[in-house]
């Protein structure tokens, strides 16, 4: 085999070896990154807070009835719920769709919260919607943060959704972007399911898989050179050229 060949297979498998090693998630959601096992899960948080923006505090329990897995508090409330069903389903007065999250406020104003932190540092493409998930139709205020100040907030109810949407986010690693409900302005945390629904996209940046394979290119055509111009020198483990072939004076 000549050596170019060699040099070629030897920057492929390189470049295949790094690849399998280096992949990212660049696209997240609520509902499809939900984890019944473990929270925090990967870049998403469970949790509570008792101000928009306040102290984030994870929830500790997790709760599985009626085909509904919940993370929540000791006493059940906040919370947020997730339907894994590809239909819809009623239990008592809250409405799930298919394959939906909802998050449910606490009895003294807690708001339920579903936390995504940036994995990496870029620019990122941000969706919500929030709608009244009961029969009798929510009455919550609900928000989107980032690092806790707000990108936006509006008021859910049954004839009002709201939803929430930036083109272009840059975050750095570590970032977090918050996805709130509060029990709104009537006070009263009953009959306050709220469907949550939530995409991040990461935008126009090269996934590590390519800076690694973009580095073992380069890595793997200066060694092929070095490997070239040696043997041309009669490389010696001294370092020093050769001087066979050299025709005396």
């Amino acid at each position: 085999m000549n050596r170019v060949l060699r040099q070629l297979l030897l920057a492929i498998g390189l470049g295949v070896a790094c690849a399998s090693v280096a992949q990212a998630q660049t696209v997240w959601t609520l509902t499809g990154d939900f984890s019944t096992t473990s929270n925090p899960t990967g870049v998403w948080s469970y949790g509570s807070a008792t101000t928009a923006g306040g102290a984030f505090t994870v929830y500790p329990s997790f709760t599985s009835s009626n085909g509904i897995s919940t993370w929540t508090t000791p006493s059940s409330y906040p919370s947020i719920n997730f339907n894994p069903a590809s239909s819809s389903l009623q239990v008592g007065t809250v409405l799930w769709p298919a394959n939906s999250m909802i998050q449910h406020p606490g009895p003294n104003g807690e708001l339920a919260v579903a936390r995504w932190t940036a994995p990496f540092a870029g620019n990122f493409s941000l969706s919500a919607t929030f709608a009244s998930g009961d029969v009798f139709g929510a009455t919550t205020n609900v928000f989107v943060l980032r690092n806790g100040v707000a990108l936006g907030s509006g008021n859910v109810d049954a004839s009002n959704s709201y939803t929430f949407s930036v083109g272009s986010l840059a975050l750095g690693s570590g970032d977090f972007i918050d996805f709130l409900v509060g029990f709104g302005t009537n006070g009263s945390y009953g009959f306050d399911s709220t469907v949550t629904s939530a995409t991040i996209s990461a935008l126009a940046v090269p996934e590590p898989s390519t800076w690694v394979l973009i580095g073992c290119g380069l890595f793997a055509v200066a060694l092929s050179r070095s490997r070239l111009r040696c043997a041309r020198l009669w490389c010696r483990p001294s370092g020093r050229a050769g001087t066979a072939g050299r025709r005396g004076r």
